[in-house]
């Protein structure tokens, strides 16, 4: 684990022998300070939910893994680290959902599909773009201008966003009273 997640180590603690078996806790030590491994990051604990997954796709031309959030709590340069060496030297098929823009930097346009708001073409490939496009700069301008075949994106309104700030910060507290 700390060639993924730095200075990380996963230690198991006996706690007590019991007449049914042995408990244990699992631990986190970083740079020798260890605390409930339940403490760790969302990112962390993800990550290692899903290592062996991820070990399997690395290795096994047939494994498939569908990971939906894979970037949910995870520090976006070592998201992006773990998809390129998926892709250069993974053997297996990895699919994924993401919100982090960064795996647009890493994979290439033909790797990478959009979701749609038309119910009826829900997913889509950027078109237009060339060998050295920047992707992620592409997908900011089609959400914002559009100019591909679907629309990524419902559009917002800044300034309805900071309207309904302002009027919910101006309503007096609801306060609930349970019947009796």
């Amino acid at each position: 684990m700390t060639k993924i997640i730095p200075g990380l180590q996963i230690i198991l603690q006996t706690l007590a022998n019991g007449e049914q078996g042995v408990s244990f806790e699992l631990l986190a030590n970083k740079y020798g300070i260890q605390l409930p491994f339940a403490c760790e990051s969302a990112g962390t604990l993800k990550l290692i939910s899903i290592v062996g997954t991820l070990i399997a796709v690395f290795n096994k031309p047939s494994a498939c893994a569908v990971i939906d959030e894979l970037n949910s709590g995870v520090f976006e340069y070592l998201l992006g680290e773990i998809l390129e060496v998926l892709d250069l030297d993974g053997k297996g098929q990895f699919i994924f959902t993401s919100h982090n823009l960064r795996v647009l930097k890493v994979l290439e346009n033909k790797k990478l599909w959009f979701t749609t708001m038309n119910p009826n073409n829900r997913f889509v490939q950027m078109k237009g773009i060339q060998k050295n496009s920047n992707i992620r700069d592409v997908y900011l301008r089609t959400v914002q201008l559009g100019g591909q075949s679907e629309s990524l994106y419902l559009e917002t309104d800044s300034y309805d966003i900071k309207k309904v700030f302002r009027k919910a910060g101006k309503m007096k507290p609801i306060i609930w009273k349970a019947h009796k």
